[in-house]
């Protein structure tokens, strides 16, 4: 008996709904567990699930990331508290800081300071914790009334400011009784940062500089391609690069990049033309911060004054006094990022910038034992936010080559508003010199760029921090740079490679002025060189050991970052393929996930089979809806009995 037409609409979109539940049901399991294929690893080395847990192996469990953490340094009595400013969310927009500080600091000590156990009160900031750019930072926030919800209260304007007590007994007496009140968000002892690092190592001008760095036979310059970057500015994409500013214009403006560290010498041969100069000293609430600012001055209604030299010179020009090794830090750090090359040899020798037209603004943070203070970061970047700019945000970029194993709220705070806020303020921190996969802070905080160091090979160097925190790696074993006096030294450590990533950051913002933030990060961990990764044998130290397989994974993931920071890359857009947490697609543990290293299929016979296993169901699914819609056919034509 022949068919009806409805009858074969029905036949066919019955036959179709079961295929496409099974299929749908198949996909759903590939996306959560991923094809069964016999994974690789960078240069086709296979994974061997056999292998048991270990770091000689390069297997790692995360919880290694946040363990128990060695004893935080604080400062005696001296705490980071976050007031309960009773105040509308317009006490967040103020002229300059003169103006917010007296707000703020009026009330504060009117309200806390006259308490006899309290030694001092000093404003920094203000935080809305209310704003959706801080993104997690504030997760399981307590307060007096418990914890926060998915979000604070509408009116949540926090006064953080830095507080003195006797002793920390009574901070922590004073600091319950603010608490059990409601005065306070949250409060947290002032720790102090070790500086990391020191294990001891206009069309016209750019040709010539790239011309000049083409020839070097300075490391880190040669491996990151500053040569090539360079010669980009004299040969822009005329499609890509529409809004690339003139040359001049960028001599004129340079980028600035502020460097917060134990002071630089800005008398030194190869900076003084390269230090950013204020020209409305004490307009940014530091006094006479014609070079930057000394932050570790900051004190009720100033964020510091102008003394920004380095403790251990007796004065500008200078060489470092007696022994001390952290005494040339800040100054070798900003030589890195912005020393001036000398190119009348036509080559480039050591120092030399990696961006030799940016400018530094250096921000003395560093107290008398040599380490930086919670406020002091704070302090550090509130005076850094001040500045504006044709774009926004003057100040684009932060170098912070110091950090700690504590996290602090107010900084995380700090650092997600300033990457959020206008065209946005990176800060890229150093992993830390102690060879572990602990996070460290400020690096780790979601919204900052840590750097892992490789060393002349491009393998981990030996006391490189790491793990899946780190966000990109760059040279930092024996690097030449800038020391106060006017003379250079070899350095190593990541506070090295943190001032090249700067650098490079310099190079991209110049270029595209108006980059966001966001895609300013984007553009540097997307094109950097996943070849640290590769190797054909076990010989790729960075691949037997920091490539790691993750509890159940299959894949490994990456513990250097997204691979070696390029500078031409990073200008001209072209992804590497690098191991950025966007190409990583997270599943099920246990399961494995669909992922290529080079961003190319694995193998033809890889894409067969995953076009047969797709195909399969639906032809299944086809036959089984046939042979169930005769037999209802045959039920329907049958007499009734």
């Amino acid at each position: 008996m022949k068919m009806s037409i409805g009858e074969k609409k029905f036949r066919r979109s019955r036959a179709g709904v079961v295929a496409a539940l099974i299929a749908t049901a198949f996909l759903q399991q590939i996306q959560a567990c991923g094809p069964a294929f016999p994974d690789t690893g960078p240069g086709g080395n296979p994974v061997d699930p056999s292998v048991s847990p270990g770091r000689d192996r390069g297997y790692f469990d995360l919880s290694g990331e946040n363990a128990q953490p060695p004893p935080q340094k604080n400062v005696p009595g001296s705490w980071i508290v976050a007031f309960r400013a009773n105040a509308a969310r317009e006490s967040l927009h103020f002229a300059n800081f003169a103006m917010e500080s007296r707000f703020h600091q009026t009330t504060l000590s009117r309200s806390f300071a006259s308490d006899p156990r309290v030694r001092s009160v000093d404003f920094i900031t203000a935080l809305d914790l209310s704003s959706p750019e801080i993104g997690s930072e504030l997760s399981g926030l307590l307060t007096g009334n418990g914890v926060f919800g998915v979000l604070p209260p509408p009116s949540s304007v926090a006064a953080v400011a830095k507080v003195d007590f006797a002793s920390d007994d009574e901070a922590r007496s004073v600091l319950g009784e603010w608490e059990a009140a409601g005065k306070t968000w949250f409060a947290e002892a002032n720790g102090i940062s070790d500086l990391y690092g020191t294990l001891d190592a206009a069309d016209e001008t750019f040709k010539t500089w790239a011309a000049a760095y083409d020839k070097t036979v300075v490391p880190h310059l040669a491996v990151t391609k500053v040569a090539a970057a360079l010669a980009r500015f004299t040969n822009p994409d005329p499609e890509k690069d529409l809004d690339k500013p003139g040359n001049q214009d960028i001599l004129d403006s340079p980028p600035i990049i502020a460097v917060i560290d134990n002071g630089v010498d800005y008398a030194h041969p190869q900076l003084k033309n390269q230090i950013f100069e204020n020209p409305s000293p004490g307009s940014s609430g530091c006094s006479d911060d014609v070079h930057g600012c000394n932050v570790t001055a900051m004190k009720g209604g100033s964020l510091g004054n102008g003394a920004v030299l380095p403790d251990g010179v007796s004065g500008e020009g200078q060489p470092c006094d007696g022994e001390d090794r952290k005494c040339p830090h800040g100054t070798h750090v900003a030589g890195i990022i912005a020393a001036e090359p000398d190119v009348s040899a036509g080559t480039v020798g050591a120092p030399a910038g990696v961006c030799p037209f940016c400018k530094i603004l250096p921000v003395k943070a560093t107290s008398a034992g040599g380490g930086i203070t919670d406020a002091s970061q704070l302090a550090g970047l509130k005076y850094v936010s001040l500045f504006r700019g044709r774009y926004g945000n003057a100040i684009r970029v932060v170098n912070a080559s110091f950090g700690q194993f504590t996290r602090n709220r107010a900084i995380a705070v700090m650092v997600a508003t300033l990457r959020r806020a206008g065209n946005g303020i990176v800060v890229v921190s150093a992993a830390g010199n102690e060879d572990t996969m602990l996070r460290a802070y400020p690096a780790a905080l979601q919204d900052a760029v840590a750097v892992a160091a490789l060393d002349s090979n491009n393998s981990k160097a030996s006391s490189s921090n790491f793990g899946s925190w780190v966000d990109i790696s760059a040279p930092g074993v024996e690097i030449e740079s800038t020391a106060p006096g006017g003379g250079s030294v070899p350095k190593s450590g990541t506070s090295m490679a943190a001032p090249v990533v700067a650098g490079v950051m310099g190079l991209m913002v110049a270029y595209k002025p108006g980059i966001s933030a966001a895609d300013l990060i984007g553009r540097i961990t997307s094109t950097a060189d996943p070849g640290i990764y590769r190797g054909d044998d076990e010989s790729n130290l960075n691949y037997r050991f920091y490539y790691a397989r993750i509890g159940g994974e299959v894949v490994p993931r990456p513990l250097l970052g997204a691979g070696l920071v390029q500078a031409q890359g990073t200008l001209q857009n072209v992804p590497t393929g690098a191991f950025t947490s966007a190409r990583i697609q997270r599943v099920t543990p246990g399961c494995g996930i669909v992922f290529d290293p080079q961003g190319k299929p694995r193998n033809s016979w890889d894409l067969g089979l995953l076009a047969l296993l797709l195909v399969a169901p639906f032809y299944a699914a086809s036959r089984h809806a046939r042979r169930a819609l005769r037999a209802q056919r045959r039920v329907k034509e049958a007499p009734w009995g």
